[in-house]
């Protein structure tokens, strides 16, 4: 089951208020399962190749009081799935005709923040119990909680992700290539 937390498209992004109630299950026998807040829906899918068709998903029609239009917009684009990849931990769904990015983790209890950096550079993290996993453009690191005596630092090899209260910066080699990150409030 892939928990969905973030789509990015060219003009706006979308965060779910709670991953839990937007899922994505995947089963081995070509069936899928969906979850879109309060509704519930299931179908057919293939897989190929990193191609991913998701065929007549039917759901429940139920009026999400919480939802403010998101289980729609999260079907939406479910629909337009074209291309997917699990990399570091993460599954990344390219939408048809450059429509965005959705993202899914694994994880129920994944946290995620939005940073933005200097020099307008954006950054985003999904933070689980012993983890980040980081995107900073078609880059993604998968960093585990190391030692930090202040503030929290996830690192992997050569790459590090510092976090102190709502500042962060990356850093590859020794060298800072994002500084200045500051998390920005969820979106809508």
């Amino acid at each position: 089951t892939w928990h969905w937390f973030r789509t990015l498209d060219p003009e706006r992004s979308w965060e779910a208020p709670d991953p839990t109630r937007f899922t994505l299950t995947l089963g081995a026998d070509g069936r899928a399962l969906v979850r879109a807040d309060c509704n519930r829906g299931a179908g057919s899918y293939a897989l190929q190749d990193g191609r991913l068709e998701l065929e007549a998903i039917a759901t429940t029609k139920m009026a999400c009081p919480t939802a403010n239009g998101l289980d729609a917009r999260f079907l939406a684009q479910l629909d337009a799935v074209r291309l997917v990849v699990v990399s570091a931990g993460m599954l990344r769904a390219d939408l048809l005709a450059d429509g965005g990015t959705m993202f899914f983790v694994a994880e129920p209890d994944a946290k995620f923040g939005a940073y933005r950096c200097e020099g307008d550079r954006r950054a985003w993290a999904v933070y689980t119990e012993a983890r980040a996993r980081v995107v900073t453009g078609p880059d993604t690191h998968d960093l585990p909680l190391a030692v930090s005596a202040s503030g929290a630092r996830y690192a992997q090899g050569d790459v590090v992700w510092w976090v102190k209260g709502d500042e962060a910066f990356l850093e590859k080699g020794g060298v800072r290539t994002l500084s200045g990150c500051t998390r920005t409030p969820p979106a809508a």
